[in-house]
């Protein structure tokens, strides 16, 4: 059924190609699937779902396919969005993104503007101070680990990271505040783009709303960028 759903969601690639991705590395499996909708489950986390549709009542019949409760989907498109509201009016989304993509397929130079090599486990702490857009611990030493998180080094201080999230897209990029404006944060995120690039993967990034210096920096980079914020991670209400 993959190749079924790949096919519905290429005639959209640019606001689906991290769900195509997904599949491509079997970080998520197809759960519901018609000429309208697609939904996908993430792999590795409970209840986390992702929608994209035509229309929002082919969203609702595809949200409905799940026996399992789900607390978070992804939905891809106002279509999408408007499912999610209708269905479970109670989950919210307090960020959405942009969705970017390299559609490169050669890797470009990196600047010398920094050593960068696998992060160190010792150095938790550094992520954990100036990385907020996770809250739980395990999942960064889980990155760690697994060796998708990278380091920076200027002069042999560490000046930041970046790495790739547990679903494949790239992201936790952050250049500590007595470093930046050194191109640093270019060459941590085309060195990861090189990494992707060299395991056959689509390199592709979320951008929150309103993060104009990340959104610079995908353009800079030669990533095609969606145009207004049409991927919404939706999350149930706290218990």
């Amino acid at each position: 059924m993959n190749e079924q759903a790949i096919a519905y969601l290429e005639k959209n690639l640019s606001l689906q190609i991290d769900l195509i991705e997904m599949l491509r590395r079997g970080r998520a499996g197809v759960r519901y699937l018609s000429d309208h909708a697609c939904l996908l489950e993430g792999a590795g986390r409970t209840g986390y779902v992702l929608l994209a549709c035509d229309d929002p009542a082919s969203g609702q019949e595809a949200l409905r396919s799940m026996e399992a409760p789900y607390r978070l989907v992804v939905a891809h498109g106002r279509a999408a969005w408007d499912a999610v509201k209708r269905e479970r009016p109670s989950f919210d989304c307090k960020r959405p993104c942009h969705l970017a993509y390299y559609p490169g397929k050669e890797p470009q130079p990196v600047p010398k503007a920094c050593t960068i090599a696998p992060y160190p486990i010792e150095r938790l702490d550094a992520v954990l101070a100036h990385y907020d857009n996770v809250n739980d611990p395990a999942y960064i030493v889980c990155r760690i680990e697994a060796g998708e998180l990278f380091a920076g080094y200027y002069d042999g201080e560490l000046c930041g990271f970046i790495g790739f999230h547990d679903d494949g897209s790239m992201g936790m990029l952050e250049v500590f505040e007595p470093f930046r404006r050194l191109h640093i944060g270019y060459a941590l995120e085309q060195n990861l783009i090189n990494i992707a690039l060299s395991r056959g993967w689509v390199p592709y990034c979320h951008i929150f709303e309103g993060n104009e210096p990340s959104l610079n920096l995908q353009k800079k980079l030669g990533l095609s960028v969606t145009p207004a914020c049409e991927v919404a991670w939706m999350h149930a209400p706290r218990e």
